[in-house]
């Protein structure tokens, strides 16, 4: 089967690419529905990555004339092997799909078109004769007016639940200017707004609609505000806007104040924390593990933010018994 060919684009200052090999159209189509049309994918793999990794991913569909379909994310979340191992499942990262909108949707899907109607013309053909079986079949693939009103309903729907930033929400780019934006928001009206859906979609789904429309009006009200997208783009690391990189600058200087201070006050317990942390290893290498947990907890309470100590604290109270609980950390 020939499959169409979708255009790509690379994702902004990813660190790593992966790229997944996929036997069949059929596999892509149930990883697609299961997971990265919901904004979302799951890598099975035995290497971390710190959380907040940006990773480009390249899924090659290996079936007929081959096609590639390029994504991004970031990692959300690290499943390690010993992890995984208690949990019974494999080990791997979580990553938020940053660049599934609504036309990213549409152009992936163009894959699967074909495809489908296909499937639906042999399911046609295949099905029992009927008594207007002499007549010629006719298969209607495309959409009825109500059906594309509830799947634009949930698309947008299922963009919020998902926790799409409000650039997702109108997607946009994340350097979008304020005439880009506006522009946005009046295409989102224009296909979103609850009062074309009035009585033609459940009353329940008309009001996730409502809710889900309010989340894409707060987007336009905040990033039309520049103080506001400021504040906003701090909270979710973007710097490509001017007015974020010098808000920024304070708090960055207020962090370099706080760590200084603290290497301050830390060097001077240096002497005790590495005595407390000797005391415990030797605790703990004779066996009395909650003698090495009480040095450690002591060792962190004159360093708090070392992330050594924290390791090791945990370890230790792995190794307790259950009639000794340790104190929760």
């Amino acid at each position: 089967m020939q499959l169409p060919q979708i255009s790509n684009r690379p994702g902004p200052d990813c660190e790593l690419t992966v790229r997944i090999k996929v036997p069949t159209l059929d596999r892509f189509r149930e990883d697609y529905r299961e997971q990265i049309s919901q904004g979302s994918y799951f890598i099975k793999s035995s290497r971390s990555k710190p959380e907040g990794t940006r990773l480009q991913m390249i899924f090659v569909i290996e079936e007929g004339n081959s096609a590639e379909v390029w994504t991004w994310g970031i990692v959300r979340e690290v499943l390690s092997p010993a992890e995984a191992a208690q949990q019974g499942k494999a080990p791997g990262l979580r990553l938020q799909l940053m660049d599934i909108t609504s036309q990213r949707r549409g152009q992936i899907e163009q894959l699967f078109a074909t495809d489908e109607a296909v499937e639906a013309i042999k399911q046609r053909h295949s099905s029992p004769p009927t008594e207007n079986s002499d007549k010629a079949g006719y298969v209607q693939v495309a959409r009825s007016p109500r059906q594309e009103l509830l799947e634009r309903a949930k698309m947008l729907i299922g963009l919020v639940e998902n926790n799409a930033d409000y650039y997702q929400l109108l997607d946009l780019p994340r350097d979008a200017p304020r005439d880009a934006i506006r522009q946005a928001y009046r295409e989102r009206t224009r296909r979103y707004h609850p009062d074309q859906f009035y009585r033609k979609i459940p009353d329940d789904l008309h009001e996730e609609l409502d809710r889900a429309f309010q989340k894409v009006t707060e987007a336009q009200r905040i990033l039309t505000n520049e103080s506001d997208r400021a504040t906003y783009d701090m909270s979710i690391g973007n710097y490509s806007n001017p007015a974020a990189q010098r808000a920024s600058m304070s708090h960055v200087r207020l962090q370099r104040q706080f760590r200084q201070a603290y290497s301050s006050i830390v060097e001077s317990r240096s002497p005790q924390v590495q005595a407390l942390l000797e005391d415990a290893q030797r605790e703990k290498t004779a066996g009395s593990y909650k003698l090495a947990y009480s040095k450690l907890k002591l060792a962190q309470a004159l360093d708090p933010l070392n992330p050594a100590i924290k390791t090791e604290l945990k370890k230790v109270k792995a190794l307790l018994p259950d009639d000794e609980p340790a104190e929760e950390e």
